[in-house]
This record gives structure tokens, sequence and C-alpha cells, in this order.
């Protein structure tokens, strides 16, 4: 997969929160972690400290899905994830919101198991629902004109994502797409319970601005935004709901804020 510097380096970030070594309170998880939840390959380290990294421009928007410019990139890396993620360092991706996957041997219909026990940053559980809707409310909606879905159609035609059961996902593909798993699995997975409305108003694209109240913006990356200042700083704080640990079984992120 190819990307920019700024990609990199918001990667980087998510390395850093795993795996740093300064010392601090962790903050307190409202939930259990998941069933399994992703162990770090890191060394254990200590939680707590600030990383501050200064940008050229301040995000334009947290909205995952409309993000046009590499400020409002690297926070969106942060505050959401995907069902996979893409290893940079071992150039291959592993496991995310989806534990496992698998395909059918004509390689067009693929299975994703989602960890149990999800939550989202504000506590709610996260399903394979949110998934199906992330993907047939908002990036095949034509209302939302997400910049996104002309990349995944085979045939001129929609790959099919439904749920089998809350922790199930299936996805259908008109026909072979080689790098199904890395390009699909990586998109970010969207919260129901807090967009749906928007969906369905056909004002997706307005969701999630630069002007929206920190704590309204749900996610379910390391982080979830604490505070923003427009064209001043940008505050993303450790999410109590991750679901990775590192080897000793301690939640994740170390960090307790990226600047």
């Amino acid at each position: 997969m190819k990307t920019n510097p700024v990609c990199w380096l918001a990667f980087a970030v998510l390395a850093l929160a795993g795996c740093g070594r300064s010392s601090g309170p962790p903050a307190t998880a409202s939930h259990a972690l998941p069933e399994p939840p992703h162990v770090a390959a890191c060394e254990p380290g200590q939680p707590g400290g600030r990383l501050v990294l200064a940008v050229p421009a301040p995000p334009r928007t947290f909205n995952p899905i409309y993000s046009p410019d590499g400020a409002s990139d690297q926070i969106a890396r942060l505050l959401f994830a995907g069902l996979v993620q893409f290893d940079f360092a071992k150039q291959e991706v592993v496991p995310g919101l989806a534990e496992s996957w698998s395909a059918t041997p004509d390689g067009k219909t693929w299975t994703f198991k989602l960890r149990r026990g999800l939550r989202w940053s504000d506590g709610h559980a996260l399903t394979s629902d949110d998934v199906v809707f992330t993907w047939n409310d908002v990036i095949y909606n034509p209302r939302a004109k997400a910049p996104l879905a002309g990349v995944f159609r085979a045939s001129n035609r929609n790959f099919t994502v439904s749920a089998r059961d809350e922790q199930t996902v299936e996805v259908v593909t008109p026909e072979v797409f080689a790098p199904f798993v890395e390009f699909f699995g990586t998109v970010p997975i969207l919260p129901r319970h807090a967009l749906g409305d928007a969906a369905k108003r056909g004002n997706f694209g307005t969701s999630y601005g630069a002007g929206t109240p920190p704590g309204r913006v749900v996610g379910s990356g390391a982080f979830r935004l604490k505070e923003h200042r427009p064209g001043q700083l940008t505050v993303a704080e450790r999410n109590p709901e991750f679901w990775a640990t590192d080897r000793a079984g301690r939640r994740l992120p170390y960090l307790d804020e990226v600047r």
C-alpha cells in the first residue's frame, strides 16, 4: 500500500502509543477487554507521558471518510480503526477490530470475525452492525458521496456487506479483488449509534467537522479527541476502551496524550 510521509508519521505515532516507556498513572477503563484482545509484539513498558508533534496546518475535519488533507488524515488514524491494520515494519496485514478472517476457495466471499466485547470510545458496544452501517449506509450511499465508493466496486457493482451475527461480517465481491484484505479491511469503521441520523438525513459529509465538540467524536482507535482549538492545537487522549494490550496484559496505549 502506498502512503505519504504524513501517513507514515501517523502509524509511527500508533507504534509509540503501544511501546512507550515513560511513567504515569493509566486511565481507568469503563469495560473489560474484548475477547481476545490484540496483543502488541513490543516489550512491555510503563504507562504515561505525552507526545507532542508539530504540523503545518490544523485538521479540517475529524471525519475519517472525508480526510482531504494530511493533518485530518493523521488525527483520524489515531481516533478510528479498521477491521485489520497494516504493519509497515513487517509489510503485512495484521488483525484489528477483527481477530481473524477467511475466504472461500473462489476468493469472492470473505468472512471477518470481530473480537467479542468491543466498545466504542463512549462505551457503546461495537458490533457487525456498525460495519454494515459503514458500508451500506455511508460509503455505498449515493447521498453521502463518499470518495471511497468507486474503489470498492467490481464489474461496476458494489460489494455485498452483511452481518451473520453480532461478531461476524460477510463480504461478497462480484469478482476476485486482489488487494481485498489490505484495502477493504483498513477502512475506518463508523458508529451507527452516533452517525446513523446524519446518514439518514443525507448530511453525513458535515458530521465530525472541525467544530464538533470533542466528546461527540466517537471512535475505536487508540486515542479519543480531548480538545481542539483551531489553528492552535489538537489533543487526543488515550482511549480507555481500546482493544489492545501489551504482552503483560496491560491495556494500551501507554501514552496519556498526543498533542
